[in-house]
């Protein structure tokens, strides 16, 4: 699902590595973020950006 999410980022030329995604994934397996954190789409917007 987030590997499509890393290739759209990719393809508009944001330089994303593979640490960096790994570490939002780790992330949002933690529930830093998510549907049981109740937190919104600009709580994912600012993880996915830091």
């Amino acid at each position: 699902m987030f590997t499509g999410f890393l290739y759209a980022l990719r393809r508009e030329r944001l330089p994303v590595s593979v640490t960096e995604f790994l570490t939002l994934l780790r992330a949002l397996k933690m529930g830093v973020v998510g549907p049981d954190s109740g937190c919104s789409l600009d709580d994912f917007y600012n993880l996915a950006r830091a």
